[in-house]
């Protein structure tokens, strides 16, 4: 991810006008700072990156992407991030990492069976994503479908062995 902000800030430097570029970074300093970087520097490189992809394409499924990611994981706005998420897969209806977020955003407002679904149709368009199998399996233990969660979590520990959290998911659900 810091690999990924260093090429995509010097990217916006190059070219000012890239809105996808702007749109990216916006997107990987939201998560970083949801993951590892909860500064109020990395909130603000993702917002300002926001802003000016929004700027440039108010459209950019990106751009509304990360929006999404700081109402959830800065502001707590859950509503209005699901609506920042509606937007952008209007426009990129395929996007697994927004159908992701989306089943989380499901979870938190209590939408139980729309989580599961948010979280299959992510694992449907890219079956190998451990974090998206985990998600699945998250869901589908939460609705009690047990079978179902093991399938997930078995599917999540053989794309990433070596990841324990997918192992410990299968063993406690």
């Amino acid at each position: 991810l810091r690999k990924a902000r260093e090429l995509l800030e010097r990217a916006v430097v190059l070219d000012p006008g890239f809105a996808e570029a702007h749109g990216r970074l916006a997107v990987v300093a939201a998560v970083l700072y949801n993951r590892q970087d909860h500064t109020a520097e990395r909130l603000a490189q993702s917002e300002h990156a926001i802003a000016r992809a929004l700027e440039l394409d108010p459209q950019l499924p990106s751009a509304h992407f990360a929006k999404a990611h700081n109402e959830y994981w800065a502001h707590k706005r859950f509503e209005v991030a699901l609506t920042d998420l509606d937007r952008a897969l209007a426009r990129e209806p395929n996007y697994a990492e927004a159908l992701t977020m989306r089943g989380w955003l499901y979870r938190r407002l209590g939408r139980w069976d729309e989580m599961l679904v948010a979280f299959a149709r992510a694992v449907e368009l890219n079956p190998r994503h451990p974090d998206f199998l985990d998600g699945a399996g998250q869901a589908a233990a939460w609705l009690r479908r047990y079978a179902e969660a093991a399938r997930y979590y078995d599917r999540a520990v053989a794309a990433a062995p070596e990841n324990p959290d997918y192992a410990a998911g299968r063993a406690i659900h």
